[in-house]
């Protein structure tokens, strides 16, 4: 953990977000309790525009906007009906960084989102969505395409990705196909153990991507009092290499990025 932090590393630290290796950030990817029905795909959330939202029978029924690091439901008097969640939206690096969860919806011009609250979903509009230069992605789309999530902004060596399916793991596969043979099955991070596991994408084929599996066992640093910053160590214990299935039948991503919640 970080002992001291002067006004000076404060600063730097703002100006250069999570770029800096001396930050003191969890080197490993947690699955989030959001369900593995994540839909079809995502959109970026972009600040400050009010994108509107519909009943299931086409009534307007209000619009969400986003305020730095959170999205919010209004209704059309503009009262504040809720804040979304990761069981509404994902997010990539960081929980600024957000993108709506959507479905299709028996009618070709609207996605379907919020399937998992009490309402059992509202609706957007796809021509809304292109009016706002607004474009829906695969989740394997998000996981490739740096170009969209920016990831590489949060983190000098990339984001954390990690085993996405919570209490399960992930099978490693000599080959990419489901009949090569299985290497092993990785953990997600979830799991009371003491060893945490990275996956480094080296190649992709299809739907398979060529990882490198690090697998870390996290220990804590005895700091001196006057130590700027003292952060865990993650020592690595073990490589291996193999194929993983990116997303699932469904389009759910079996791997997917660490987000953080850290100010800055």
């Amino acid at each position: 953990m970080m002992k001291k932090l002067s006004l000076i590393t404060f600063l730097l630290l703002i100006s250069n977000f999570a770029t800096s290796d001396d930050a003191c950030v969890k080197k490993y990817m947690t699955p989030i309790n959001g369900g593995e029905d994540w839909g079809i795909g995502a959109f970026k959330i972009p600040e400050n525009i009010e994108l509107s939202v519909y009943l299931k029978d086409y009534k307007e029924y209000g619009y969400l906007k986003k305020n730095h690091w959170t999205v919010s439901l209004f209704d059309l008097n503009n009262r504040k009906i809720k804040e979304l969640d990761l069981m509404d939206m994902t997010a990539v690096s960081h929980i600024s960084n957000c993108f709506l969860k959507v479905k299709n919806w028996k009618d070709d011009d609207y996605f379907l989102f919020g399937w998992n609250s009490k309402s059992q979903g509202l609706l957007v509009m796809k021509k809304d969505l292109e009016n706002n230069n607004l474009t829906t992605y695969s989740y394997k789309d998000l996981i490739l395409k740096d170009e969209v999530t920016n990831q590489h902004n949060y983190t000098t060596g990339g984001t954390p990705i990690g085993v996405n399916i919570r209490k399960n793991c992930l099978n490693l596969r000599e080959f990419p196909t489901i009949e090569g043979t299985k290497l092993d099955c990785i953990p997600g991070n979830d799991w009371d153990s003491e060893l945490k596991t990275n996956l480094e994408i080296k190649d992709i084929q299809d739907n398979w991507a060529y990882v490198e599996v690090v697998y870390m066992k996290p220990k804590k640093r005895d700091c001196e009092p006057e130590a700027e910053w003292c952060c865990d160590q993650y020592p690595v214990i073990l490589r291996k290499r193999g194929w993983v299935q990116i997303v699932d039948e469904k389009g759910f991503p079996n791997i997917w990025f660490q987000i953080s919640y850290s100010a800055y």
